[in-house]
């Protein structure tokens, strides 16, 4: 008796899926299709097992296709990918910080006139902070028996010019 209630539990429940899946197609759930190693179409109403390592189908209730399921990657394969997938997005963000970059000189310098002028006041800076400094250090030759001293900020310090063979230059 117990047997048959149990088969008898088992099939109503299994109609019961059987009518719920069937109704889940009708009203537009996808259809999964790939064509297994054999050469053999597969059409299920979920994602085939059998073809995990291949591409499948998904279609709507329809016939028209709703996406492509790529295979399953192993895990090489997806290292492959993810570094791509950085390697694709480091360009598309340095390819968005030259944008910006051409945007802000556009909007700071509108022609070469004026980029010009700014250039020309920056370096004009740089070039009087560097005049004065240059004319301040001495020379040294290496054939007199002393070099000059060096600027007033620091000690004086002599060099010899060589008796003993060596170059002369700051001790």
């Amino acid at each position: 008796m117990r047997g048959l209630n149990a088969a008898l539990m088992l099939g109503v429940l299994g109609s019961l899926a059987v009518d719920a899946s069937s109704q889940e197609v009708k009203h537009g759930s996808a259809i999964y299709t790939c064509t297994n190693a054999a050469g053999r179409t597969l059409t299920r109403d979920r994602p085939i097992a059998e073809c995990m390592d291949r591409e499948q189908r998904v279609l709507n209730s329809d016939g028209s296709l709703r996406t492509v399921l790529q295979p399953s990657l192993t895990s090489d394969e997806r290292a492959v990918h993810e570094e791509a997938e950085r390697r694709k997005a480091q360009e598309r963000a340095n390819k968005q910080e030259a944008i910006r970059r051409d945007r802000n000189l556009l909007a700071r310098f509108p022609n070469e006139a004026a980029h010009n002028k700014a250039r020309d006041a920056a370096l004009n800076a740089t070039r009087s902070g560097i005049q004065p400094r240059s004319s301040a250090w001495p020379t040294c030759r290496r054939s007199a028996s002393r070099c000059s001293t060096r600027p007033s900020s620091t000690r004086a310090r002599t060099c010899r010019a060589s008796s003993r063979g060596r170059s002369s230059r700051w001790t």
